[in-house]
């Protein structure tokens, strides 16, 4: 069986052969991807998924990785939290240390493809091959740049720059570049196992393992005593809805310890 048929009742059978056809006029294109991690965040989460079906589809899908040392991991991880809005320290040397790994990976990558994704800033440097290569680029952010920090912004902008594409996830997250920019939403794949549906059993065994209670839900009383937006208390506790709602007078007091942390729950 096809990859790509049990998303046929989900998304309908149009869409799939959309990407069918699609598929046949990028037939042996090579797509190389590369990123900061094989395994753990939302990138490696997303290729993981999407290489198989890229290949699936005739396109010659390949992921690669950056290597950095801990210093350099270090700096894009403030870098990260920056273009997030929070705001970092940041000094030459760490600039350096950036250009620096970038170097050394361009020494020893294949970059050879029809089309480069590169995603996110840990790699964006890589675009100082471009005239090296035949290949398209595109750069692939994943962060919210709607308050990115200025001084670590500038420092990339000029990067970006040279892509030919830029895609982000929102409108608002899209800067004022004079290359191409490309929104494609947020997705979920419906068949990971991030996504998958849990039986009551699996749920159970979660909660006697971690001792975790089930949660609890109350309405607000307003004048009518209901009210439309469910309140979920206790961080700890799984915030699973229940048919029925609970009267606030059932839930435990919070002592005054939690009391002063219950805007955190």
């Amino acid at each position: 069986m096809s990859l790509l048929d049990p998303y046929v009742p989900i998304v309908g059978e149009q869409v799939v052969d959309e990407l069918r056809l699609l598929g046949e006029h990028l037939k042996g294109r090579v797509m190389r991807h590369i990123n900061s991690t094989a395994v753990g965040g939302g990138v490696a989460e997303i290729l993981t998924r999407m290489i198989p079906y890229f290949k699936e589809l005739g396109v010659d899908a390949r992921w690669d990785v950056i290597k950095g040392d801990n210093d350099f991991y270090a700096v894009t991880k403030k870098m990260h939290n920056a273009l997030h809005g929070n705001l970092q320290p940041f000094t030459p040397k760490d600039f350096e240390i950036y250009n620096q790994t970038i170097e050394r990976n361009v020494s020893e990558m294949d970059l050879s493809a029809d089309a480069l994704f590169i995603h996110d800033p840990q790699p964006a440097g890589l675009i100082s091959q471009k005239k090296k290569t035949s290949a398209r680029w595109v750069w692939r952010c994943h962060i919210d740049l709607s308050e990115r920090q200025k001084d670590v912004w500038e420092f990339l902008e000029p990067m970006v720059e040279q892509y030919e594409a830029a895609i982000f996830s929102a409108p608002a997250f899209a800067q004022q570049l004079s290359t191409r920019q490309v929104l494609i939403a947020p997705s979920i794949d419906p068949f990971s196992d991030k996504n998958r549906e849990l039986t009551a059993e699996e749920v159970e065994r979660v909660r006697d393992q971690f001792h975790i209670r089930k949660a609890t839900r109350c309405l607000p009383k307003y004048a009518n005593g209901r009210a439309t937006i469910p309140i979920f208390i206790s961080s700890s506790w799984i915030r699973q809805a229940t048919s029925k709602s609970m009267p606030c007078s059932a839930l435990p007091r919070l002592s005054s310890r939690n009391r002063s942390r219950k805007g955190s729950a």
